[in-house]
């Protein structure tokens, strides 16, 4: 936390279930000098009956509203650098990281392949989320890049691409505007 905060976070949005929460607060919940935002993008989870692919397709289908609050959240002042995160990191936060690459124009097999690289990350196994849990085992976390690719075709075949999934739920050209300006950098080309 320390680092994160000297690297300068000022925000902290948090993808988790409430009842998440309460088993695990998020160390920066009540930290005075970076904002946190419980955001929680799924309340209903289709995992058990769609599979990761359905539930990163359900996301864009019934979440767009959570999304947006997300894009808005990073507009507001103090709104970066930020950290988004679920419980794993990459379902949750992945479709959310996703969506946001979307909306700043980075090419598909970009998006899938950041998304492809999160599984480098753990552990195979995973541990227990909540070791006091018994009825999980440990997790075997993947991230297959056809999962997002299936998601971002999705996204664009029944919604336009993020950036019309944002304008349906009030996002303004000139925020989606304000947000590429605030998450690039000018081609140095």
């Amino acid at each position: 936390m320390r680092r994160l905060r000297e690297l300068g976070v000022r925000q902290v949005i948090d993808l988790r279930w409430p009842e998440e929460l309460v088993r695990a607060p998020n160390v920066f919940r009540d930290v005075p000098d970076v904002r946190y935002r419980s955001i929680p993008l799924l309340r209903d989870d289709p995992t058990p009956h769609a599979g990761l692919g359905g539930m990163y397709r359900y996301v864009f289908d019934r979440r767009a509203p959570e999304l947006a609050v997300i894009v808005r959240a990073l507009l507001d002042d103090g709104g970066l650098p930020v950290i988004i995160g679920c419980a794993a990191g990459k379902d949750r936060t992945g479709v959310t990281i996703a969506l946001l690459l979307d909306l700043v124009d980075t090419p598909a097999d970009v998006i899938v392949a950041d998304y492809a690289r999160s599984a480098h990350h753990f552990r195979t196994p995973v541990s227990r989320v909540d070791p006091d849990d018994w009825r999980h085992p440990p997790l075997e976390v993947h991230s297959p890049p056809e999962l997002m690719a299936s998601a971002l075709e999705h996204l664009a075949r029944y919604h336009g691409g993020g950036r019309a999934l944002m304008r349906g739920e009030g996002v303004s050209d000139g925020e989606l505007a304000r947000l590429v300006d605030l998450l690039t950098e000018p081609d140095p080309g």
